[in-house]
């Protein structure tokens, strides 16, 4: 009991010197301090805006306006600092780990710094920055993986998600090697030829007899025709590859993804965009902006008539009914779409349609 009462005691006596060790003393008065410093009280006039007309708010001592918004002059020193510290951090990360592509200490933190600045400045630059930094980090991780699993001649950019080398658009190497093509992307052209092109033709050459694509690298099943797994995923990266490269096989290949997505595409799913007969359609859009052919848009159209009997065909009700990806919001904007389908873009995956040049 007595030794019990000894450490309650030493931990009551060091509590102040052990915040000591970790902490500052906090220098600043606190808000009613700094409201009666200048004169005014909580709930008053400096709430009802009435703040004395011959002092300014900085002179009060305040960071903010009645309004809530900041100072000019604190403002001012932000933004200095963000600049100051931008410049040690850019001349630091010159020698960071290259291969640490984590949100936590690796590259992708950067580039949602970035992100932030942009949505914060509307600054271009910031948005630019930004990609600068995903792309590196989207290489470099598949670069690593690839040297992992010794596949670099074969497959230079390789990747995993939940363990699983998945092929399609939504969680797979379609979609990226999709994104890293588009000319806002500004991979060198090196690069797009030595890693991204041969990276392409290694899942081309995994393509089921039917033309449809596996999910995985592993898997040998040819059951999935979704824009998340399968060939409704993979023909944008085709598709996208042909304006690239302007090799007629990545169209050609295209154009048999179509025929599959065609014949086995109305899904039981559902009528979504990742995995339902939305998603399925905009493939046609797609195809249809590239090609011109209105037999593409005609298909386009017929999935969009399918999708006019919401409900009406048994399909399973997705986990969140009224989503944009799974549910009624994605069928909804594809038959948006459909209305002038010279404009249409598969929504958050489609920068474009313009040809990188």
């Amino acid at each position: 009991m007595g030794e019990t009462m000894s450490k309650r005691l030493k931990l009551h006596l060091g509590g102040e010197a052990e915040m000591e060790e970790r902490a500052f003393t906090n220098p600043f008065p606190d808000y009613e301090a700094a409201l009666a410093a200048a004169g005014l009280t909580t709930g008053t006039s400096e709430e009802s805006g009435c703040v004395r007309t011959q002092s300014t708010t900085d002179e009060l001592g305040l960071p903010f306006h009645h309004d809530g918004k900041i100072i000019h002059n604190f403002v001012r020193r932000i933004q200095t600092k963000i600049k100051d510290l931008l410049q040690q951090m850019e001349e630091g990360l010159k020698t960071a780990d290259p291969h640490d592509c984590s949100a936590y200490t690796g590259w992708t933190g950067i580039a949602l710094l970035y992100l932030q600045l942009y949505r914060v400045t509307c600054d271009q630059t910031y948005l630019l920055r930004s990609l600068d930094y995903v792309v590196n980090a989207i290489i470099v991780s598949g670069k690593t993986l690839s040297r992992e699993e010794r596949k670099t001649d074969r497959c230079p950019l390789l990747y995993q998600w939940h363990r699983k080398q998945y092929v399609g658009a939504a969680h797979g190497m379609s979609g990226i090697y999709y994104m890293l093509m588009q000319p806002a992307a500004k991979v060198d052209q090196e690069t797009l030829i030595e890693m991204v092109k041969p990276s392409i033709d290694y899942v081309r050459h995994k393509k089921f007899r039917s033309g449809n694509y596996p999910s995985s690298l592993s898997n040998e099943t040819d059951r999935l025709v979704h824009w998340c797994h399968g060939a409704p995923g993979v023909i944008h990266m085709l598709m996208q590859a042909y304006k690239v490269f302007k090799e007629e096989k990545y169209l050609k290949e295209a154009m048999e993804c179509s025929d599959v997505i065609w014949h086995r595409g109305l899904l039981r799913k559902g009528y979504g965009i990742c995995h339902g007969t939305s998603g399925n359609g905009y493939s046609f859009l797609s195809l249809y902006h590239v090609t011109k052919d209105k037999k593409y848009l005609y298909r386009a159209c017929k999935f969009a008539e399918w999708c006019l009997d919401y409900g009406a065909h048994g399909c399973r009700i997705p986990d969140r009914p009224y989503s944009l990806f799974e549910g009624m919001a994605g069928a909804i904007h594809f038959l948006s779409d459909i209305l002038v389908p010279e404009t249409s873009r598969f929504p958050a995956f489609e920068l474009g349609i313009s040809q990188r040049n």
